[in-house]
């Protein structure tokens, strides 16, 4: 027989056919610490940079277009 797994819900409010075992707290999985990395966010703030520096001379460059 394969072990049984709890349901992510905890214990159901109504009567089951599993062993009131299963529904026991066991120990909480670890949460991983976000750790702030500034390069990373660096570069996506250059990157946006670059992106409204085109955008702008873009929109610039097509003043005088009509559509």
């Amino acid at each position: 027989m394969a072990a049984r797994v709890p349901p992510l819900a905890g214990r159901p409010p109504f009567a089951t056919d599993e062993p009131d075992n299963i529904y026991q707290d066991r120990e909480a999985p670890r949460r991983r610490v976000q750790q702030s990395n500034q390069q990373n966010n660096t570069a996506r703030d250059s990157t946006y940079q670059a992106y409204v520096v085109f955008h702008r001379a873009l929109v610039w460059h097509f003043r005088d277009v009509d559509v």
